[in-house]
Protein backbone atom coordinates (compact mmCIF):
# COMPACT_ATOMS: atom_id res chain seq x y z
CA UNK A 1 0.00 0.00 0.00
CA UNK A 2 2.68 2.57 0.99
CA UNK A 3 4.27 1.95 -2.68
CA UNK A 4 1.40 2.66 -4.86
CA UNK A 5 0.45 5.73 -2.50
CA UNK A 6 4.03 6.96 -2.73
CA UNK A 7 3.70 6.82 -6.42
CA UNK A 8 0.41 7.79 -7.20
CA UNK A 9 2.00 10.92 -4.75
CA UNK A 10 4.51 11.53 -7.26
CA UNK A 11 2.77 11.25 -10.33
CA UNK A 12 0.35 13.96 -9.07
CA UNK A 13 3.37 16.27 -8.13
CA UNK A 14 5.07 15.74 -11.65
CA UNK A 15 1.97 16.26 -13.57
CA UNK A 16 1.33 19.68 -11.32
CA UNK A 17 4.83 20.57 -12.30
CA UNK A 18 3.95 20.03 -15.73
CA UNK A 19 0.79 22.21 -16.02
CA UNK A 20 2.77 25.10 -14.43
CA UNK A 21 5.26 24.47 -16.46
CA UNK A 22 3.32 24.80 -19.65
CA UNK A 23 1.33 28.02 -18.03
CA UNK A 24 4.84 29.41 -17.31
CA UNK A 25 5.93 29.04 -20.60
CA UNK A 26 3.01 30.82 -22.41
CA UNK A 27 3.37 33.19 -19.99
CA UNK A 28 7.29 33.75 -20.92
CA UNK A 29 5.70 33.86 -24.62
CA UNK A 30 3.15 36.46 -24.64
CA UNK A 31 5.40 38.45 -22.51
CA UNK A 32 8.09 38.03 -25.63
CA UNK A 33 5.54 38.34 -28.06
CA UNK A 34 3.83 41.39 -26.33
CA UNK A 35 7.78 43.21 -26.31
CA UNK A 36 8.25 42.54 -29.74
CA UNK A 37 4.79 43.78 -30.71
CA UNK A 38 5.62 46.95 -28.69
CA UNK A 39 9.20 47.18 -30.42
CA UNK A 40 7.50 46.43 -34.06
CA UNK A 41 5.36 49.01 -33.71
CA UNK A 42 7.92 51.43 -31.91
CA UNK A 43 10.60 51.44 -34.78
CA UNK A 44 7.51 51.73 -37.25
CA UNK A 45 6.59 54.80 -36.41
CA UNK A 46 10.93 55.66 -36.11
CA UNK A 47 10.95 54.64 -39.46
CA UNK A 48 7.96 56.18 -40.94
CA UNK A 49 9.59 59.59 -39.38
CA UNK A 50 12.75 59.07 -40.63
CA UNK A 51 11.33 58.32 -44.42
CA UNK A 52 9.10 61.45 -43.92
CA UNK A 53 12.02 63.56 -42.92
CA UNK A 54 14.51 61.98 -45.50
CA UNK A 55 11.47 62.90 -48.12
CA UNK A 56 11.38 66.27 -47.10
CA UNK A 57 15.17 66.77 -47.04
CA UNK A 58 15.44 65.09 -50.00
CA UNK A 59 12.81 67.69 -51.23
CA UNK A 60 14.65 70.65 -49.56
CA UNK A 61 17.94 69.42 -51.40
CA UNK A 62 15.98 68.65 -54.68
CA UNK A 63 14.03 72.26 -54.38
CA UNK A 64 17.58 74.12 -53.43
CA UNK A 65 19.23 72.57 -55.79
CA UNK A 66 15.95 73.79 -58.55
CA UNK A 67 16.36 77.10 -57.06
CA UNK A 68 19.91 77.01 -57.37
CA UNK A 69 20.06 75.46 -61.01
CA UNK A 70 16.68 78.31 -61.55
CA UNK A 71 19.34 80.79 -60.05
CA UNK A 72 22.00 79.74 -62.22
CA UNK A 73 20.28 79.37 -64.88
CA UNK A 74 18.76 82.59 -64.48
CA UNK A 75 22.12 84.42 -64.10
CA UNK A 76 23.26 82.20 -67.21
CA UNK A 77 20.39 83.97 -68.81
CA UNK A 78 21.65 87.34 -67.47
CA UNK A 79 24.78 86.79 -68.48
CA UNK A 80 24.24 85.70 -71.71
CA UNK A 81 21.43 88.66 -71.66
CA UNK A 82 24.29 91.14 -70.57
CA UNK A 83 27.06 89.46 -73.05
CA UNK A 84 24.47 89.82 -75.79
CA UNK A 85 23.72 93.26 -75.25
CA UNK A 86 27.07 93.81 -74.70
CA UNK A 87 27.97 92.38 -77.92
CA UNK A 88 25.40 93.76 -79.66
CA UNK A 89 26.43 97.24 -78.58
CA UNK A 90 29.87 96.29 -79.87
CA UNK A 91 28.71 94.91 -82.92
CA UNK A 92 26.88 98.48 -83.31
CA UNK A 93 30.10 100.35 -82.32
CA UNK A 94 32.03 97.47 -84.67
CA UNK A 95 29.68 97.90 -87.15
CA UNK A 96 29.46 102.01 -87.04
CA UNK A 97 33.11 102.09 -87.10
CA UNK A 98 33.37 100.00 -90.19
CA UNK A 99 30.68 102.14 -91.76
CA UNK A 100 32.83 104.97 -90.09
CA UNK A 101 36.24 103.37 -91.92
CA UNK A 102 34.06 102.99 -94.98
CA UNK A 103 33.35 106.61 -95.13
CA UNK A 104 36.68 107.44 -94.52
CA UNK A 105 37.87 104.55 -97.67
CA UNK A 106 35.53 106.16 -99.95
CA UNK A 107 35.51 109.60 -101.36
CA UNK A 108 31.53 110.00 -101.12
CA UNK A 109 31.90 113.27 -103.04
CA UNK A 110 33.40 115.08 -100.10
CA UNK A 111 36.52 115.79 -102.54
CA UNK A 112 36.03 114.18 -105.80
CA UNK A 113 33.06 116.54 -106.57
CA UNK A 114 35.22 119.22 -106.49
CA UNK A 115 36.52 120.12 -110.23
CA UNK A 116 40.27 119.91 -108.99
CA UNK A 117 40.39 116.66 -107.69
CA UNK A 118 42.72 114.45 -108.44
CA UNK A 119 41.99 110.70 -107.70
CA UNK A 120 45.74 109.68 -107.14
CA UNK A 121 45.91 112.53 -104.08
CA UNK A 122 42.99 110.97 -102.58
CA UNK A 123 45.13 109.54 -99.53
CA UNK A 124 46.61 113.15 -99.91
CA UNK A 125 43.27 114.86 -99.07
CA UNK A 126 42.25 112.82 -96.10
CA UNK A 127 45.52 113.61 -94.56
CA UNK A 128 45.05 116.75 -94.84
CA UNK A 129 41.36 117.28 -94.37
CA UNK A 130 41.87 115.90 -90.70
CA UNK A 131 45.12 118.08 -89.86
CA UNK A 132 43.10 120.69 -91.25
CA UNK A 133 39.59 119.94 -90.31
CA UNK A 134 38.48 124.09 -90.66
CA UNK A 135 39.32 123.56 -94.36
CA UNK A 136 36.86 123.49 -97.03
CA UNK A 137 37.02 120.50 -99.08
CA UNK A 138 37.93 123.06 -102.10
CA UNK A 139 40.71 124.29 -100.42
CA UNK A 140 41.54 120.95 -99.14
CA UNK A 141 41.98 119.55 -102.44
CA UNK A 142 43.76 123.20 -103.37
CA UNK A 143 46.39 123.09 -101.24
CA UNK A 144 47.22 119.50 -101.42
CA UNK A 145 47.41 119.90 -105.26
CA UNK A 146 49.78 122.93 -105.20
CA UNK A 147 51.85 120.84 -102.18
CA UNK A 148 51.13 122.59 -99.26
CA UNK A 149 50.51 119.02 -97.08
CA UNK A 150 54.54 118.30 -97.84
CA UNK A 151 57.25 120.61 -97.24
CA UNK A 152 58.62 123.24 -99.80
CA UNK A 153 60.58 120.76 -102.35
CA UNK A 154 58.71 117.77 -101.96
CA UNK A 155 56.14 115.62 -104.10
CA UNK A 156 57.66 117.70 -106.71
CA UNK A 157 56.53 117.47 -110.46
CA UNK A 158 57.13 118.92 -113.75
CA UNK A 159 55.58 121.94 -114.93
CA UNK A 160 53.63 121.54 -118.10
CA UNK A 161 55.25 124.02 -120.81
CA UNK A 162 51.65 123.65 -122.96
CA UNK A 163 49.41 125.53 -120.71
CA UNK A 164 51.03 128.29 -122.04
CA UNK A 165 50.47 131.64 -119.91
CA UNK A 166 48.73 129.26 -117.22
CA UNK A 167 52.03 127.21 -116.79
CA UNK A 168 52.98 126.76 -113.08
CA UNK A 169 56.22 127.08 -111.89
CA UNK A 170 56.66 127.41 -107.83
CA UNK A 171 58.50 125.24 -105.08
CA UNK A 172 56.75 122.13 -106.06
CA UNK A 173 56.45 122.48 -110.01
CA UNK A 174 59.94 123.06 -111.86
CA UNK A 175 61.26 122.73 -115.00
CA UNK A 176 63.77 120.89 -117.04
CA UNK A 177 67.54 122.71 -117.49
CA UNK A 178 67.30 123.22 -121.23
CA UNK A 179 63.44 124.53 -120.80
CA UNK A 180 62.44 128.09 -122.49
CA UNK A 181 59.50 129.47 -123.37
CA UNK A 182 58.55 130.38 -126.77
CA UNK A 183 57.77 133.57 -128.57
CA UNK A 184 60.39 134.81 -126.27
CA UNK A 185 60.76 139.42 -127.47
CA UNK A 186 63.19 142.10 -125.91
CA UNK A 187 61.22 144.83 -124.21
CA UNK A 188 61.01 148.18 -125.97
CA UNK A 189 63.52 150.43 -124.45
CA UNK A 190 60.75 152.91 -123.39
CA UNK A 191 59.70 150.52 -120.88
CA UNK A 192 62.73 149.20 -119.50
CA UNK A 193 66.11 149.93 -117.45
CA UNK A 194 68.34 151.35 -120.01
CA UNK A 195 71.24 149.08 -120.93
CA UNK A 196 69.51 145.91 -119.28
CA UNK A 197 68.47 142.84 -121.58
CA UNK A 198 64.76 142.22 -120.43
CA UNK A 199 62.63 139.44 -121.97
CA UNK A 200 59.28 138.17 -121.86
CA UNK A 201 56.78 136.23 -123.84
CA UNK A 202 55.65 138.29 -126.35
CA UNK A 203 51.79 138.44 -125.01
CA UNK A 204 53.04 139.80 -122.10
CA UNK A 205 55.39 141.94 -123.49
CA UNK A 206 52.75 143.78 -125.42
CA UNK A 207 50.66 143.90 -122.10
CA UNK A 208 53.41 145.60 -119.77
CA UNK A 209 54.45 148.07 -122.82
CA UNK A 210 50.67 149.16 -122.37
CA UNK A 211 50.93 149.03 -118.44
CA UNK A 212 54.12 151.56 -118.39
CA UNK A 213 52.78 153.88 -120.88
CA UNK A 214 49.23 154.54 -119.18
CA UNK A 215 51.08 154.69 -116.03
CA UNK A 216 53.29 157.19 -117.60
CA UNK A 217 50.24 159.02 -118.47
CA UNK A 218 49.90 159.62 -114.57
CA UNK A 219 53.20 160.93 -113.76
CA UNK A 220 54.01 156.86 -112.58
CA UNK A 221 57.14 155.17 -113.91
CA UNK A 222 57.27 151.47 -113.66
CA UNK A 223 59.77 150.04 -115.94
CA UNK A 224 60.86 146.41 -116.36
CA UNK A 225 64.30 145.20 -114.87
CA UNK A 226 64.71 141.53 -114.98
CA UNK A 227 62.57 138.93 -117.11
CA UNK A 228 63.00 135.90 -118.29
CA UNK A 229 65.76 133.80 -116.69
CA UNK A 230 67.99 131.21 -117.86
CA UNK A 231 68.27 127.51 -115.75
CA UNK A 232 71.87 128.61 -116.32
CA UNK A 233 71.38 132.37 -114.78
CA UNK A 234 69.28 130.99 -111.56
CA UNK A 235 71.78 128.38 -110.80
CA UNK A 236 74.46 130.94 -110.91
CA UNK A 237 72.10 133.49 -108.61
CA UNK A 238 71.44 131.03 -106.11
CA UNK A 239 74.53 129.73 -105.31
CA UNK A 240 75.99 132.95 -105.17
CA UNK A 241 73.77 133.90 -102.49
CA UNK A 242 74.52 130.53 -100.59
CA UNK A 243 77.95 131.60 -100.15
CA UNK A 244 76.79 134.85 -97.88
CA UNK A 245 73.74 132.69 -96.04
CA UNK A 246 72.40 129.60 -95.21
CA UNK A 247 69.96 127.41 -97.72
CA UNK A 248 67.13 128.18 -95.26
CA UNK A 249 67.28 131.92 -95.42
CA UNK A 250 68.18 131.52 -99.46
CA UNK A 251 65.19 129.87 -100.08
CA UNK A 252 62.74 132.31 -98.96
CA UNK A 253 64.07 135.06 -101.23
CA UNK A 254 65.67 132.98 -104.26
CA UNK A 255 64.29 130.04 -106.05
CA UNK A 256 66.67 127.53 -106.60
CA UNK A 257 67.01 126.49 -110.67
CA UNK A 258 64.09 125.15 -112.75
CA UNK A 259 62.14 126.56 -109.56
CA UNK A 260 62.04 130.05 -110.81
CA UNK A 261 58.83 131.81 -112.12
CA UNK A 262 61.09 133.87 -114.21
CA UNK A 263 62.09 130.63 -116.26
CA UNK A 264 58.46 131.21 -117.67
CA UNK A 265 59.22 134.23 -119.24
CA UNK A 266 55.91 135.19 -117.61
CA UNK A 267 57.45 137.10 -114.48
CA UNK A 268 58.74 140.32 -114.55
CA UNK A 269 61.00 142.86 -111.74
CA UNK A 270 59.92 146.55 -112.01
CA UNK A 271 61.11 149.41 -110.41
CA UNK A 272 60.84 153.50 -111.17
CA UNK A 273 63.70 155.26 -113.10
CA UNK A 274 65.17 156.53 -109.60
CA UNK A 275 63.84 153.76 -107.52
CA UNK A 276 65.13 150.29 -107.39
CA UNK A 277 63.51 147.35 -107.07
CA UNK A 278 64.49 146.50 -103.25
CA UNK A 279 62.41 149.71 -102.34
CA UNK A 280 59.51 150.02 -104.93
CA UNK A 281 57.15 149.08 -101.86
CA UNK A 282 57.44 152.47 -100.85
CA UNK A 283 56.54 154.36 -103.83
CA UNK A 284 53.63 155.83 -105.15
CA UNK A 285 53.72 153.56 -108.21
CA UNK A 286 53.68 150.37 -106.43
CA UNK A 287 50.31 151.71 -104.41
CA UNK A 288 49.13 152.80 -108.23
CA UNK A 289 50.17 149.16 -109.47
CA UNK A 290 48.43 147.42 -106.54
CA UNK A 291 45.33 148.98 -107.76
CA UNK A 292 45.67 148.43 -111.65
CA UNK A 293 47.84 145.41 -112.11
CA UNK A 294 45.25 143.02 -113.20
CA UNK A 295 43.41 145.30 -115.66
CA UNK A 296 47.06 144.78 -118.06
CA UNK A 297 46.65 140.77 -117.39
CA UNK A 298 49.31 140.36 -114.52
CA UNK A 299 49.25 140.15 -110.33
CA UNK A 300 51.81 140.98 -107.70
CA UNK A 301 52.50 137.06 -106.94
CA UNK A 302 54.17 137.47 -103.89
CA UNK A 303 52.82 139.41 -100.88
CA UNK A 304 52.69 138.93 -97.36
CA UNK A 305 48.86 137.08 -96.87
CA UNK A 306 50.30 134.59 -99.43
CA UNK A 307 53.63 134.30 -98.19
CA UNK A 308 52.46 130.74 -96.82
CA UNK A 309 51.67 129.43 -99.73
CA UNK A 310 54.20 130.81 -102.29
CA UNK A 311 57.40 130.45 -99.70
CA UNK A 312 58.57 133.84 -100.56
CA UNK A 313 58.96 136.77 -98.58
CA UNK A 314 57.32 139.59 -99.66
CA UNK A 315 58.06 140.94 -103.20
CA UNK A 316 56.36 144.23 -104.30
CA UNK A 317 58.47 144.49 -107.31
CA UNK A 318 57.79 140.79 -108.62
CA UNK A 319 54.52 140.74 -111.28
CA UNK A 320 53.23 137.48 -113.05
CA UNK A 321 50.98 137.62 -116.17
CA UNK A 322 48.13 135.82 -116.42
CA UNK A 323 45.87 137.82 -118.80
CA UNK A 324 43.40 140.27 -118.09
CA UNK A 325 40.51 137.48 -117.26
CA UNK A 326 42.87 135.27 -114.71
CA UNK A 327 44.24 138.56 -113.41
CA UNK A 328 41.34 140.15 -112.51
CA UNK A 329 39.39 137.30 -110.98
CA UNK A 330 42.32 136.99 -108.92
CA UNK A 331 42.30 140.28 -107.72
CA UNK A 332 38.43 140.30 -106.95
CA UNK A 333 38.47 136.76 -105.36
CA UNK A 334 41.89 137.51 -103.21
CA UNK A 335 43.30 134.30 -104.54
CA UNK A 336 47.21 133.74 -104.94
CA UNK A 337 48.54 132.98 -108.91
CA UNK A 338 49.02 129.43 -107.28
CA UNK A 339 45.88 129.05 -105.69
CA UNK A 340 44.06 130.05 -109.16
CA UNK A 341 46.48 128.04 -111.35
CA UNK A 342 45.78 124.94 -109.74
CA UNK A 343 42.06 125.20 -109.46
CA UNK A 344 41.40 126.44 -112.90
CA UNK A 345 44.96 126.21 -114.68
CA UNK A 346 44.71 125.57 -118.04
CA UNK A 347 41.10 125.89 -118.59
CA UNK A 348 41.13 129.62 -117.40
CA UNK A 349 37.68 130.36 -115.56
CA UNK A 350 35.96 128.21 -118.13
CA UNK A 351 36.46 125.29 -114.90
CA UNK A 352 34.77 128.01 -112.89
CA UNK A 353 31.15 127.96 -113.82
Amino acid sequence: MSKKKSRSRKKKRSSSFSTGFVAMFFLIIGAVLAVLAFKFFENGNDISTDSSEAMNQSKYVESSVADDESSTSSRKEETSFESSTTSGDSSEDVSEESSENASEDVPQGKYSSVAWYKAENEERYKAYGDKKPELSPEKVVTYVNIGLDGPYYTNVYPAKKEDGIFILVNKYSYVERGFEPANLVELDASCKVSGKSVKLVKEAADAFKRLSADALELEYHIIGMSGYRTYAYQENLYNNYLKNDTKENVDTYSARPGYSEHHTGLALDVQTDSVSFSNFGQTKEYEWLLDNAHKYGFVIHYTEENQWITGYMPEEWHIRYLGVEAATYIYDNNLSVDEYLTMYGANGLQAAG
